[in-house]
């Protein structure tokens, strides 16, 4: 279980390094959030597997996973709605605002 737990973390230490590189050689702000969504969903999701593997069957694990999903679901949502300022303000067509 602890090598299970060991590649979980990895993986998402990688994810957390590729996605740091990813930003610092991006140009536009526009291009930097594009690395920032895998950080949010896949990096989030890595780290609560392996914390509730460490923890076992508890309600700790089911608040972790609860948590980390929700981390997941609105990382997504901020990355599309900041994306979305950016380029309006940058003066490319978005079209109409969902609202």
């Amino acid at each position: 279980m602890q090598t299970v737990i060991t590649i979980l973390i990895v993986l998402a230490l990688a994810a957390a390094a590729l996605t740091g590189l990813g930003v610092l050689l991006a140009r536009t702000p526009l291009d930097r959030l594009h690395f920032l969504a895998p950080l949010g969903t896949l990096g989030v999701l890595l780290f609560a597997a392996a914390a509730v593997l460490m923890t076992g069957p508890t309600l700790s694990s089911v608040l972790i996973g609860l948590t980390a999903v929700i981390t997941a679901v609105s990382s997504s949502v901020l990355v599309v709605a900041v994306g979305r300022a950016l380029a309006d303000e940058a003066g490319i067509d978005v079209g109409e605002s969902p609202e």
